[in-house]
């Protein structure tokens, strides 16, 4: 009974399906997760980063939104999953930055983002339990800024209840001109039977966000204690709770996205940008194949997306799919 309850309540969010806009280059062996750049002097010439997840020869590709690949950082060790904040300060400078979590040498990856679009590697002492075994190398990553810097929250695989999830500073060092983690505390536990991947943080509502694969979303407050207090999609997603973005135009309909990840069709979900916990998505997009990561951004991009975009990751043909907000828009009911 109660799955009969649970497959109409499903059939009765909204579902929308587009085609996407523009399909990337493929990456050389498994696409896993994306991130955007918005290039705010040129939007147009704004760029999407993504990682192939594999170990040793793994890499970091970025890509323009013609989908062309137009840097590709080689050689890393199973880079898993990207994030990108902007104008983050450091000291008296300003700079964009983007933060990879290199699974297999237990460390986070940072490379600033120059005015160009090009990444220059500025990692520094970032190591994150070296010679960790597998459930203690970093997973998701996410970066949000403070008045005077920025922290990153680091997942872990599967690790002891309270665990889950690691919170860092990220710290300029003026003497070596590079990026260094000092730790600050650690939380998060594990409701499902898999792992925590997907961490975003939203600055302007103050919320952060991580799936609890096999359970559902939880969020809670970038301030204070940083513990969970409240969860979405709990018991009617149909795969793993994976990627997690905040779509945030300065004018119109805002949203929180979370992806069920599925084979040959993922379901990208959009509840209300404060949804309560507990609450219905507003619409679903029918999406690509075997999601892991996703991200979005309201920011206009030029002409050919002047309401953004959604990227996400195809597992089948190993590239990531952009999607036209404009039309996702257009379509989403009550909009």
């Amino acid at each position: 009974m109660l799955t009969t309850l649970l497959c109409a309540w499903i059939q009765d969010i909204p579902k929308i399906q587009i085609e996407p806009s523009v399909k990337t280059e493929a990456v050389a062996t498994d696409a896993d997760d994306p991130a955007i750049w918005v290039n705010r002097r040129q939007p147009s010439k704004s760029l999407i980063l993504g990682t192939d997840k594999i170990e040793k020869v793994g890499g970091l590709y970025v890509f323009n939104l013609d989908g062309k690949i137009v840097q590709h950082i080689p050689n890393l060790d199973r880079p898993n999953n990207v994030d990108v904040e902007q104008e983050v300060r450091f000291g008296n400078q300003r700079m964009d930055i983007a933060a990879v979590s290199e699974r297999d040498k237990n460390r986070i990856l940072i490379y600033q983002i120059l005015p160009s679009g090009k990444l220059k590697d500025i990692t520094g002492q970032t190591g994150i339990y070296p010679g960790a075994a597998e459930p203690g190398k970093p997973m998701g990553v996410t970066i949000f800024r403070r008045k005077d810097g920025a922290e990153i929250l680091v997942s872990r695989t599967k690790v002891n209840p309270g665990e889950a999830i690691m919170r860092f500073r990220l710290v300029w060092n003026a003497k070596t001109k590079k990026a260094d983690l000092r730790a600050m505390d650690r939380f998060g536990s594990l409701e499902g039977k898999d792992e925590i991947e997907s961490l975003s943080a939203d600055e302007a509502t103050g919320r952060f966000y991580f799936s609890d694969e096999g359970f559902g979303v939880h969020f809670g407050a970038l301030s204070g204690l940083f513990r969970p207090a409240g969860k979405l999609g709990a018991g009617f997603y149909t795969g793993d709770h994976e990627g997690t973005a905040s779509y945030a135009p300065k004018v119109g309909p805002s949203f929180f996205v979370s992806c069920d990840q599925n084979k040959g069709e993922s379901l990208y979900y959009f509840y209300a940008r404060t949804a309560p916990s507990g609450a219905s998505p507003l619409f679903v997009l029918s999406g690509a194949d075997d999601t892991d990561g996703i991200d979005v951004t309201g920011e206009p991009l030029g002409p050919k997306f002047p309401n953004g975009i959604l990227v996400a990751m195809n597992s089948q043909d190993r590239n990531f799919w952009i999607y036209d907000m404009k039309e996702v828009l257009r379509l989403a009911p009550g909009q």
